[in-house]
């Protein structure tokens, strides 16, 4: 490489430097974005959880609750025949429903307090932990 070529690369390579560091302090995203997206993907997953949640152990749409496979094989397989009849009463159907509308009443107060959640994400907001 000659040396003329060498003074050349340098000043080539010396301004991408330099772009690359302009670039970085611009953001390259919408400010608060990422954030966002991440508590509107929250709350639509524990939407969608409480739903399923709230109907699959009464629906049958999904298949008989106390009539699973997977139930029968690990009652079977752990030697606790009591697992699948505490699986299949009622009173653990309403646990599990239970927790479904657990998932929903988070999905609306994430939705209620969208902002903050999203504030906190960003870390412009204290979590009240000191």
């Amino acid at each position: 490489m000659s040396v003329n070529a060498l003074g050349i690369w340098r000043s080539r390579h010396k301004a991408m430097v330099q772009g690359f560091v302009e670039a970085r302090k611009i953001k390259l995203y919408f400010d608060g974005m990422v954030e966002r997206l991440t508590v509107i993907f929250f709350i639509v997953l524990c939407l969608l959880l409480g739903f399923y949640l709230i109907l699959a152990p009464w629906d049958t749409v999904f298949g008989r609750w106390g009539e699973n496979y997977l139930l029968s094989f690990a009652a079977d397989r752990s030697g606790l025949p009591i697992l699948y009849t505490t699986v299949a009463s009622n009173w653990f159907r309403g646990a599990v429903t239970g927790l479904g509308v657990l998932n929903l009443i988070i999905a609306f107060w994430e939705a209620a307090h969208f902002k903050q959640s999203v504030a906190m994400l960003q870390g412009l907001q204290e979590t009240g932990k000191k």
